[in-house]
Parts: C-alpha cells; structure tokens; sequence
C-alpha cells in the first residue's frame, strides 16, 4: 500500500494501474469495521449494552409460580422493554437482593429464606449456589455489586431483627458460594443497600438515615483503601413528596440512577407509596430527575459492562 499517497499530478495510466490496491484497501476497510449483531449482545436482540438498564421482573406467564423471574433491558432514551429469560427461585416467595453484573456479563442476584441464602448466576449458561459463611444465621444479603475486577462484592445485615447491628461488606466466590469477610467498617446506626460500581472505580451504595429516624436515604461512597464511608447528599426530589430509594446502578458513562417509590404525599405513612419509578441522579446536589415512571420492578437495576449472550 506504499503508493496509496496524496498525489495531485497522477496520470490516467497511473491511477488505473492502482485501482487493484484501492479495491484490496477498500475491502480492508469494509471488513475492519462491521456493525454489531444481535449475537454480540443478547441472543434474538440487538441491544445497544449502553443504554440498557437491566432489571429482574415475574414472569408474565406464570403469574402463579412468584419464583419465575425474567430479565427486562429498558432502553432508557425510549422507554422501550425487552424480556429475556431469568431464572427461577431455589424455593418461592424468597426476598431478592437485586441484580448486577460482572464483567464478562454474567448477572448475578441473590435471595434468602429464612436462614438460607442463595446466588444465582445466568449468562450463557446458568448456576444456582448455596451461600455459606454468613455472619450469623439470621444474616441477609442487602444488596451485590460486581466489580470491574470480576470480585462479587456484597453488603450484609447480620441480624434481620436488629437494624442497627454494624453491617459488613464481605465478597462471594463465584464458584462456591463462600462469603468472606473484608473488614470494611460500616457504622451501626445506619443500614446499606444498592451497591453499585462505576467505571472509574467508585463505588457507591444507598445509606439510610441515622437510627432510621426518616424514609430518606443519602448517596455514599465506599473508599475501599482508606476503609472509610464518604457521606454524600440525601437524595430528594424539590417540590415532590418524599422518594424511598430502592436500588442504585452506575452507567458505563459514569451516570448514577435511582430506582425508588415516590410518596402519596408528604405526610402519608408507609403503604401510602405510588408505583416505583426510574431517577437520574445528580451527585453534587442529590437531587433526583425523573427518567421513567412508572418503572417496571421486581429486584435490582444494573447495567451491563460487556457484551452478553442469555442462554435462551
């Protein structure tokens, strides 16, 4: 390809003589660059990973059996939804810890019953663990992050009767469904929910009021290196009635959304809430923009750092 240079004194003979090397180049070009297909992310769905969030939801055809679970991308610029199969429950009516991904785009989620907790893997093939090594027996799984080093990352409440025991934040072999501890230090009065990871490192999670005194929640920042919870805004919406956040999941663009239910009214008790609804977050101010409502909901929002396939 050594004469494909700018020439602007080329002969008719010359350049008919380089038309063999501009084909070849062109159809290097041509075959370099190829658009994605629907294999490169969901098997049957083209989905730009992108701007897909991803959530669990009851699968619409079994509305008997509350343990069949499917996974739904919302594509957040339309609001358009594509289910895709999920996963079914080790036993029913179990609580679910949300949803994340690794970075190979294996989703992971969690459940508990009673004093049994279990880790659900699904991605091109799919596994079910039995977690072990849980604190105490009554300890539950509050919320998992997979984290752009491919550890599973979960934060836990030791004691279900007991909000303000300290919690701990423990990771979750991938093969075994052993937990072991990380020596994080949470403090006791507060509790912990939707870990999230964004692409510059930055872990976040959803921590509750001080000894519960409210239904807000502020963004935090786990700093892993200094072992130590940095205290960021209460999340709010300004002139709306007050919002429990629920989940929390970091875009490969490095933007935070909140999936939470909105208060009838700011002065209804509990069981006066509207149907969830999807928030955009901003982090210096906490304040919260409504992206969709209603949204969808069962357990968990994430997005997905890689390319996937679900086995069908």
């Amino acid at each position: 390809m050594s004469r494909l240079v700018q020439r602007t004194d080329m002969t008719k003979s010359e350049f008919v003589s380089l038309l063999p090397e501009l084909a070849c180049a062109f159809l290097y070009i041509a075959t370099a660059v190829q658009p994605a297909t629907a294999n490169d992310y969901i098997a049957d769905d083209p989905i730009n990973v992108d701007n897909q969030l991803y959530t669990l939801m009851f699968n619409q055809q079994s509305p008997s059996n509350p343990s069949s679970l499917d996974i739904v991308g919302t594509e957040l610029d339309t609001g358009d939804t594509q289910r895709t199969s999920g996963f079914t429950l080790a036993e029913r009516y179990q609580s679910l810890a949300g949803l994340t991904a690794l970075p190979d785009g294996t989703f992971a989620s969690s459940s508990d019953y009673g004093s049994t907790a279990y880790l659900y893997l699904f991605g091109a093939t799919k596994r079910t663990l039995r977690i072990s090594g849980l604190p105490t027996q009554s300890a539950y799984i509050t919320a998992l992050v997979g984290l752009n080093n491919g550890t599973l990352l979960a934060s836990i409440n030791p004691n279900r009767r007991n909000g303000f025991s300290p919690f701990s934040l423990e990771t979750i072999n991938l093969q075994s469904g052993a937990v072991t501890e990380t020596g994080f230090p949470f403090p006791g009065n507060r509790s912990f929910s939707g870990l999230t990871q964004c692409p510059d490192g930055s872990i976040y999670a959803l921590a509750s009021a001080p000894n519960y005194s409210s239904y807000s929640k502020s963004l935090v920042r786990l700093d892993l290196r200094q072992q130590q919870v940095v205290y960021g805004p209460t999340l709010i919406q300004s002139g709306q009635p007050p919002i429990n956040p629920l989940s929390l999941a970091c875009s490969p663009q490095g933007a935070l959304f909140v999936e939470g239910v909105p208060n009838a009214n700011a002065n209804a008790g509990e069981g006066s809430f509207l149907p969830p609804a999807l928030f955009g977050v901003n982090q210096d101010s906490g304040e919260l923009a409504t992206v969709h409502q209603p949204f969808n909901y069962a357990g968990g929002i994430t997005f997905v750092p890689a390319k996937i396939v679900l086995e069908k």
